[in-house]
C-alpha cells in the first residue's frame, strides 16, 4: 500500500520531480531550487545551487545524477554536492533520462532537445518546436518523447523523427517499458498505448537443388 512520509518542509514547496538509485538513496526536486534527498530512513534537505524551479531529477547511480530548472540550468550530483554545468540552453528544461553515464538526454520548451555524451551538454535536431514534456529511452538507440499539441518524437539511435499522433493534446508524461511497450497521458485524462508486435521472422521454404 501507499502512505504518506514526512517531508521536511511540509507544503511550503511543490515538488516536480523524483528518482531513486537506490532503495536507501534517492532525490526529489521542486520549486526555490529544493533538493531533498532520502536515505532510506528520513528526507532532509540538501542547499543546491540555485533557487529556480527544478522539474526533473534522474539517476545513473548513487554518484551520479541531473537535475534540471525552468530557466535552461542543468545541475550535476558527484556523490558529494551538487555543482552547475554548462548549459546550451536558457529555456524550460521540463524532463530528463538517464541511459548510462555518457548518455543522458533533456526535453523542453520550444521542442528542445539536448544530449550528454559523457563530457559535455548539446543541442540535437529537434523536428518540432511543440514543448516537450517527457522523455523515456529503452536504449541508446531507442527513445520516445512528448508534449503538447499531442506531439510524440522517436528516436532511433541516429535521429529524432516526427510519429502520428492519435491526439492533439497535451501529451504531459511518457513511459516505455521496453522498445515495443509503452505508456503517455494527456492533461485531459486520455490515456494511450503503444505496443509493437514483435517481427515475424522469414520462414521461406529453401529452393530444391
Amino acid at each position: 500500500a501507499w502512505s504518506p512520509v514526512a517531508a521536511p518542509l511540509g507544503s511550503v514547496v511543490i515538488l516536480y520531480g523524483v528518482a531513486m538509485a537506490t532503495p536507501t538513496d534517492g532525490w526529489a526536486v521542486g520549486n526555490y531550487g529544493v533538493m531533498l534527498h532520502w536515505n532510506g530512513m528520513e528526507w532532509s534537505r540538501v542547499m543546491g545551487p540555485t533557487e529556480e524551479v527544478l522539474t526533473a531529477v534522474a539517476l545513473a547511480s548513487a554518484t551520479d545524477g541531473w537535475a534540471v530548472s525552468d530557466a535552461g540550468t542543468i545541475l550535476h550530483w558527484d556523490g558529494r554536492a551538487w555543482s552547475r554545468v554548462a548549459s546550451p540552453s536558457r529555456t524550460l528544461l521540463s524532463a530528463i533520462d538517464v541511459v548510462s553515464a555518457s548518455d543522458v538526454w533533456v526535453v523542453g520548451g520550444g521542442g528542445i532537445i539536448l544530449h550528454w555524451d559523457g563530457r559535455s551538454w548539446s543541442s540535437v535536431t529537434s523536428p518540432t518546436t511543440a514543448t516537450l514534456s517527457s522523455v523515456s529511452m529503452t536504449s541508446a538507440d531507442n527513445g520516445w518523447a512528448a508534449g503538447a499539441n499531442g506531439t510524440i518524437l522517436h528516436w532511433d539511435g541516429r535521429s529524432w523523427s516526427t510519429v502520428a499522433s492519435p491526439t492533439g493534446c497535451e501529451l504531459s508524461a511518457l513511459g516505455m517499458i521496453d522498445a515495443s511497450h509503452g505508456w503517455a497521458v494527456c492533461r485531459n485524462g486520455t490515456i494511450l498505448r503503444y505496443w509493437a508486435p514483435p517481427e515475424t521472422p522469414t520462414t521461406a521454404t529453401p529452393p530444391t537443388v
